[in-house]
């Protein structure tokens, strides 16, 4: 559990529409209403950024920091390369109907979840 003291403050250009921690508690990545997804590093002052071919509306690491998913207002899941790269390894189209609200990985790190407002949840 937290014990309530703030560790730090990253203010963000755009709205922050969703957020993950690295597995490693060193790093918080934020997706954002500017289409970007941003690496703030919680040892070390600064942020990394990488722009987005839309809307991002979900972030999820995955339990090995290899990659991170992405998922878009238009119902896209991505999955980029981490730390530095953001290099793009996967895309699933129409994942959804609608806007990927909500991402999970197992803690196996072999399954994905996400869910929508198209009312349906999905296991990758």
């Amino acid at each position: 559990m937290p014990a309530g003291d703030k560790l730090g403050e990253w203010p963000a250009p755009d709205l922050v529409l969703a957020m993950a921690l690295s597995p490693d508690g060193e790093t918080l990545y934020t997706a954002a209403n500017d289409a970007t997804v941003r690496r703030w590093s919680l040892a070390t002052p600064g942020q990394w950024i990488w722009d987005l071919p839309g809307e991002p509306s979900s972030v999820a690491v995955h339990p090995a920091g290899d990659f991170v998913s992405v998922g878009f207002a238009n119902g896209t899941l991505r999955f980029y390369a981490l730390p530095n790269t953001g290099g793009l390894l996967a895309e699933v189209e129409d994942a959804h109907e609608v806007d990927v609200q909500r991402l999970a990985f197992g803690p196996d790190a072999d399954l994905l979840a996400s869910a929508d407002f198209d009312n349906t949840a999905k296991l990758w």
